[in-house]
């Protein structure tokens, strides 16, 4: 009888650290997503991630905005619609858009994978462009003719960031942003 206890005992104890051990790793897991912009994590990954997440406030989001992008000044009050922010900068000349990809709003950003990974065919003056600037990955449309550039990319993997310029190619867009002007959105 004491030996089928002791093997209990044994099997419970084994069983609990196994346990413990599986929550580490999910918490790690959780901190290595909230940590990369880059991360290479599966779209379910993804998902489970920011489906935890709890989008934020209408006055916290407009606060994490900047100012000035590239020393153009803000235009207007920042707007917030469905968690998502939109400023304009320098007479229009920047515009940044962000969506909050937190809780039930992961769909953006586990969509950004798919795209990042099919590259668009490129049409007259219409040139498409899927590459790592500053080791993040950015997907950018550059019309030519109007000389107008748009660049989307993942930030924290939760921050669906949209940039577009003025007169501006994929380059000197991604020159005019600084990528550290988004401190203030975290996870």
């Amino acid at each position: 009888m004491k030996k089928i206890v002791l093997m209990l005992s044994l099997c419970l104890c084994v069983f609990s650290c196994n346990q413990g051990s599986k929550q580490n790793e999910t918490s790690e897991k959780n901190q290595d997503l909230d940590q990369t912009s880059i991360a290479e994590v599966s779209q379910e990954d993804l998902k489970t991630f920011l489906s935890k997440k709890t989008p934020l406030t209408e006055n916290e989001f407009k606060n994490a905005f900047p100012q000035t992008i590239n020393n153009l000044p803000i235009d207007d009050e920042v707007e917030i619609v469905n968690n998502q922010g939109y400023a304009e900068y320098g007479d229009g000349k920047l515009t940044l858009t962000i969506y909050d990809c937190a809780g039930k709003n992961y769909g953006k950003a586990t969509l950004f994978g798919t795209v990042y990974n099919i590259k668009a065919q490129d049409i007259d003056d219409i040139k498409y462009e899927n590459r790592e600037r500053d080791n993040i990955k950015t997907i950018s449309t550059y019309r030519a003719n109007s000389n107008q550039c748009d660049i989307v990319f993942l930030y924290h993997n939760r921050w669906y960031v949209a940039l577009n310029g003025k007169d501006m190619n994929p380059n000197s867009l991604w020159n005019a942003f600084d990528v550290s002007l988004l401190k203030n959105f975290k996870n």
